[in-house]
């Protein structure tokens, strides 16, 4: 049993040019060299297999999630992800619970089961007892307790609750993932324990979410969209078509348009925007891709309304361009150019 693996690959480094376009087999096979040379000066083994998830993509995607077999025929995940400019880059290391002695299973445990009983029993006292003083604290007076039990009242009573994967980001510091299945859909659990030796451990950070991919998750993340676009379109989102159960990791895309209250429909893209390794809730940004809508944006914004805006598609491909015409009452017409980078779009005169 390897327990400490994950602390002294933390600061590890990945020598791969993420730009490069190389074969699935290639970058792979460039990821295992960093990471088994690691493993080896730390344990004097190598690995037995090695392959990664690396998406639709042939370049270093900005998340990404490999497993390794070693030499002993242990199972590691390492996952990884690129730094941006609110969050570094790094990679944490998990293995399956079953590879732990029993008795450190059960210590891990404890205060996790103690915390879903409590919210089975709705007892929020028993719940704040399995937390450190520093996250009780952060979180009275929240609706935290609230959300947790939404999503328990979704999934319905829970039929089983079992721990998958830990980790061992730092001395005396743990984390444990759980798979908790209702009569009617899945949650995932994510928690951090802190202690050591005798005494229970306490729990200084967790995330219950929908499972990812999940009936569920995607109707939250429908919710999700109505509340943000909602606003900036004027008018109420009323249906969400688009496929958004393809949203798992940073940098997944999903696009398709909603449908208003008042009958028209706008295109929109919807993506993964954040690592979904941490304690935090996965970021997600919802961005419109409509061009006739983008363009009216524009000049309304100018103070002129009155102008009618016409596109020959809806959307501009992705790195690509479009021309729009605009016609004013008074009978004059200008061209403008729309270029898209993702879901970031740029006006321009359009030139002839």
């Amino acid at each position: 049993m390897k327990m400490f693996l994950t602390a002294a690959l933390l600061s590890a480094t990945l020598g791969v040019d993420a730009s490069t376009a190389d074969p699935d087999s290639r970058l792979t096979a460039m990821v295992r060299a960093d990471l088994e040379t690691e493993f080896r000066q730390q344990f004097g083994l190598g690995f037995q297999s090695f392959r990664c998830d690396f998406g639709n993509t042939d370049s270093l995607p900005p998340e990404f999630e490999c497993e390794a077999v070693d030499d002993d025929g242990d199972r590691f995940v390492y996952r990884a992800w690129q730094g941006n400019d609110e969050l570094p880059g790094g990679i944490t290391v998990w293995q399956p619970i079953t590879q732990l002695y029993p008795e450190g299973v059960s210590w891990l445990r404890g205060p996790i089961d103690e915390f879903l009983s409590a919210l089975e029993d709705n007892d929020p006292k028993r719940f704040t007892m399995t937390l450190s003083p520093e996250l009780a604290s952060s979180i009275q007076g929240s609706e935290t307790w609230n959300e947790l039990m939404s999503l328990l009242d979704a999934i319905g009573p829970i039929q089983q609750a079992e721990p998958t994967l830990y980790s061992n980001p730092g001395t005396d510091v743990h984390a444990v993932e759980y798979r908790i299945t209702g009569d009617q859909g899945e949650l995932a659990g994510r928690f951090r324990i802190e202690g050591a030796g005798e005494e229970p451990g306490q729990l200084s950070a967790f995330l219950v979410v929908p499972a990812t991919g999940s009936a569920l998750h995607v109707r939250q993340l429908e919710g999700v969209a109505g509340s943000i676009l909602s606003p900036y379109l004027g008018e109420t989102v009323v249906d969400v078509r688009m496929p958004l159960n393809l949203l798992l990791r940073t940098g997944d895309v999903a696009e398709g348009e909603v449908a208003l209250a008042d009958g028209r429909t706008i295109a929109i893209r919807a993506e993964q925007s954040a690592t979904t390794t941490d304690f935090a809730s996965n970021d997600y940004r919802f961005q419109i891709l409509e061009a006739s809508w983008l363009v009216s944006r524009h000049l309304s914004a100018s103070g002129d309304d009155s102008a009618t805006v016409t596109c020959p598609a809806r959307t501009v491909p992705d790195g690509g361009s479009m021309a729009c015409t605009i016609e004013r009452p008074e009978g004059s017409t200008e061209r403008i150019e729309l270029r898209r980078r993702g879901g970031d779009h740029r006006l321009f005169p359009a030139e002839g």
